[in-house]
C-alpha cells in the first residue's frame, strides 16, 4: 500500500502549482453541479406538477358542465339543465335510445339539440312523468365546449323529492 502511496505523490509533485489549483477548481466543479443536481430534483419535481395543474386548470377553463335535475310537483314537472362549467356549452343533445327517457322528454324533442348555454345559466323543459313510469331516469347529455372535444355525462334524475 506504501509504494501506491509514494507513486502518488511523486506523481503530483511532479505538477506546477498552477496545474494543482486547476484540478482543484476542477474537483470542485464537480462536486457542486453534482449538488445543484441532486438537491434540484424536488425543485424539478415541484416545477414540473405546477405545469400539469395549470394544464388542467386551462382545460377546466375550456370545459362546460352540464347538469341535469327534475323540478316542480306531480303534473308539473320541467327538466332543468345547467351549465356549471367555465365555458360555453354548444349544441346540447339527450339520449332517447331508453323507452322511459323518451317519454320524459315527450314534449321537448324538439327543444334538442340545444343551440347554446352560456356558464352558469339554465334553461327548462317539459317532462311529462306517467304513473306507472321509474321514480328515476338514466339517460347522457352530450355537447361542445371550447376545449373541442364532444362530451358526454351520464344524468340520473328522480321524482322523489
Amino acid at each position: 500500500m506504501l509504494e501506491y502511496w509514494d507513486a502518488f505523490w511523486l506523481w503530483w509533485h511532479g505538477f506546477q502549482r498552477s496545474d494543482k489549483i486547476a484540478s482543484a477548481a476542477l474537483l470542485i466543479a464537480a462536486g457542486s453541479l453534482w449538488v445543484s443536481w441532486h438537491y434540484g430534483k424536488p425543485q424539478r419535481a415541484l416545477a414540473h406538477r405546477q405545469l400539469r395543474d395549470k394544464d388542467i386548470e386551462d382545460e377546466k377553463a375550456k370545459s362546460a358542465l352540464i347538469v341535469c335535475r327534475i323540478i316542480g310537483n306531480v303534473g308539473a314537472y320541467r327538466l332543468d339543465f345547467g351549465n356549471a362549467g367555465q365555458s360555453e356549452a354548444r349544441n346540447i343533445e339527450v339520449d332517447l335510445s331508453d323507452k322511459w327517457v323518451a317519454q320524459l322528454f315527450e314534449h321537448a324533442k324538439s327543444e334538442f339539440p340545444w343551440a347554446r348555454l352560456r356558464p352558469h345559466s339554465s334553461f327548462s323543459v317539459l317532462a311529462i312523468v306517467y304513473n306507472n313510469g321509474p321514480d328515476r331516469y338514466r339517460f347522457n347529455v352530450s355537447w361542445d365546449d371550447d376545449s373541442g372535444k364532444r362530451k358526454t355525462e351520464a344524468q340520473v334524475v328522480s321524482t322523489m323529492g
